[in-house]
């Protein structure tokens, strides 16, 4: 017969609650030594050689990966991430990692070309003026184009979609920072 007795139940259900925790923390699989982290780095960002967006949490001796938020790319000044314009982040690798999928953007909305597709106009037919070419090191994959008649509304545009985005009741997209902000904090 089974015993009812609620101090083994509980004593039970705490070994399994430890034994289940400590095998997560701790798996036996070995790990690779680019995945590990010196103990004097526990609980410090360490920045993704290979991505500006992407950064390493050292957590237990193991580098584990994070995804700054849209926007936002990691800030090696910082050790954290940062509003995108105020980063200067080149990933080691970035001409293999972006190669001929990088954007041509402007964040005034004139134009998105991919450099990569044939049917995309040339840089002798289209207005110069008018398109502002990111730098070698820019790691941006999306634009905002304003609306055409709505102030609120606004759209981002990522790997050549167009959505449709609104910013909160009262306010205006801001293009210069990007974000949505009162009108009267625009300029």
């Amino acid at each position: 017969m089974m015993d009812n007795n609620p101090k083994i139940t509980i004593t039970a259900v705490i070994l399994m609650g430890l034994y289940f925790t400590l095998t997560d923390a701790f798996p036996n699989k070995p790990t690779a030594p680019h995945q590990l982290c010196e103990k004097s780095m526990e609980d410090q960002n360490l920045p993704d050689p290979s991505d500006c967006t992407r950064y390493f949490r050292c957590v237990y001796g193991r580098k584990v990966p994070k995804i700054c938020p849209e926007k936002m790319l990691f800030n090696l000044k910082i050790g954290n991430c940062d509003l995108h314009y105020n980063v200067e982040c080149t990933p080691k690798n970035y001409h293999e990692v972006v190669g001929d999928q990088r954007a041509i953007e402007t964040l005034t909305g004139n134009s998105l070309f991919k450099t990569s597709e044939a049917n995309d106009v040339s840089e002798e037919s289209s207005n110069s003026e008018n398109i502002n070419r990111p730098s070698e090191t820019s790691t941006t994959k999306f634009v905002y184009m304003p609306h055409e008649t709505v102030e609120r509304a606004y759209y981002k545009v990522e790997n050549g979609a167009k959505f449709m985005m609104y910013c909160e009741e009262n306010m205006s997209f801001n293009f210069e920072l990007e974000i949505c902000a009162r009108p009267s904090n625009l300029r």
